[in-house]
């Protein structure tokens, strides 16, 4: 017994150094002000025709971003809607979105070309299509 608890520390001993140079450690960046046109005519959110966030991750370790900021509408309809989520580029080169607008919508963007423009849908809380809109990056 005491041979095989022996055994079992060598080999976590041994192995702890090879896992821990197979994780590194990178250092984020923020990507300020990133804009597309939206254009939609779901209706409550038509009127909004800009999403302005920013970005944060770190591109040179991951493929993944977080990101935060605001659907822009009109004053008249209620003004802006705050939006989180995250992103990720797949192995393809697309870019892949899906934030969560205000408290009841999610805004989905799946296979982006390469120019961060193209179709997105958006859902409601129960996962209900509320219809399409398309992103034109700036």
């Amino acid at each position: 017994m005491n041979v095989l608890k022996l055994f079992c520390a060598t080999a976590v001993l041994i192995a702890i150094p090879t896992a821990s140079m197979a994780y590194g450690v990178g250092y984020p960046d923020t990507y300020s002000d990133l804009l597309w046109r939206v254009s939609s005519n779901v209706p409550g959110l038509s009127g909004c025709t800009e999403l302005q966030v920013d970005a944060t991750g770190d591109l040179n370790k991951s493929s993944k971003l977080s990101i935060y900021g605001a659907l822009n509408c009109p004053q008249q309809q209620g003004g802006s809607y705050g939006v989180v989520g995250g992103a990720y580029f797949g192995s393809d080169g697309s870019f892949n979105m899906t934030l969560i607008v205000g408290s009841s919508t999610t805004l989905e963007c799946t296979r982006l070309s390469s120019s961060l423009s193209g179709s997105c849908v958006y859902y409601n809380t129960s996962g209900a299509t509320l219809g399409p809109a398309y992103l034109t990056f700036r």
